[in-house]
């Protein structure tokens, strides 16, 4: 939607040539335009215009929290021998959590805004605060839970399309994790299952480094499992239908077997590390 705005010219025009930025990038066509269109205080009536000039600022409005509200008409029906009545009234439109004020639009900002920007609940009511709406930290700490159950399926959905492919890459990284039963922060493990031919990657958080959650995640994957020589992936070195390999393990193996070589011929060699 464009919205035009007709103004009268508040500045001497201008004589000199502007000249369009070389390394400026466009501003995107996707974003919505509220057109102010300048005339000039000159009479141009009966004059035929021969072009205009656009000059595009980007800015920007705070977002709004807004009430939508179902209003839904009642009728009494009397029945046809007069002796009763049946009220009617539409029904309201399918929502995500019929016993809450959070609408569908809201709950999806708060989840963005907490997992994708990293902006937590209590800044978040600090914003909405100042837009007048206070709202309990209980409360929608009870929606986030709520409406990420309902988006269980997607996140079901993700973990299949990841995993389903002959060829994954997996690693673990350490996170720092504040716990509200703990007095200090503690070390997670992001367990990172990355699909390089489709560019797909799953994150899981887990606790711990055991061996116990990638065997879990990955019971039912076959293929090529590409890994660095941490032990926790050994354990997929029986799995059938599974070929692990990584560098690091790889070059163990190898020392050791040059290494066992060495003791049982007696001879005397340094293993060959320049591949490492």
């Amino acid at each position: 939607m464009v919205k035009t705005t007709l103004v009268k010219e508040y500045q001497k025009q201008q004589t000199k040539l502007t000249v369009k930025h070389p390394g400026r990038n466009p501003l995107p066509e996707s974003l919505r335009r509220e057109v102010i269109e300048l005339m000039p205080k000159e009479d141009v009536k009966g004059l035929h215009p021969v072009g205009k000039e656009i000059t595009e600022k980007l800015e920007y409005r705070p977002g709004e929290l807004f009430v939508k509200q179902y209003v839904r008409p009642e009728y009494i029906k009397p029945s046809n021998d007069g002796l009763n009545a049946s009220r009617i009234i539409a029904s309201l439109p399918a929502m995500p959590l019929e016993k809450s004020v959070a609408g569908a639009s809201l709950l999806t900002h708060l989840l963005v805004s907490k997992f994708v920007d990293h902006l937590p609940v209590y800044r978040q009511l600090a914003i909405f605060k100042r837009q007048n709406v206070n709202i309990n930290h209980s409360t929608v700490s009870g929606w986030i839970k709520d409406a990420m159950r309902l988006i269980e399926p997607v996140y079901d959905l993700h973990c299949w399309q990841v995993l389903n492919t002959n060829y994954l890459n997996v690693d673990e990284t350490t996170i720092k994790v504040l716990d509200k039963d703990k007095n200090k922060p503690h070390t997670g493990y992001y367990w990172v299952y990355y699909d390089t031919q489709r560019k797909l990657a799953l994150f899981d958080y887990q606790p711990r480094r055991g061996a116990l959650y990638p065997k879990a995640m990955l019971h039912k994957f076959k293929g090529y499992l590409q890994t660095d020589g941490y032990d926790a992936y050994e354990t997929f070195d029986k799995v059938e239908g599974v070929t692990p390999f990584a560098a690091g393990r790889i070059a163990q193996k190898i020392l050791r077997s040059q290494r066992l070589r060495q003791s049982q011929c007696g001879c005397g060699f340094e293993p060959d590390t320049g591949f490492i």
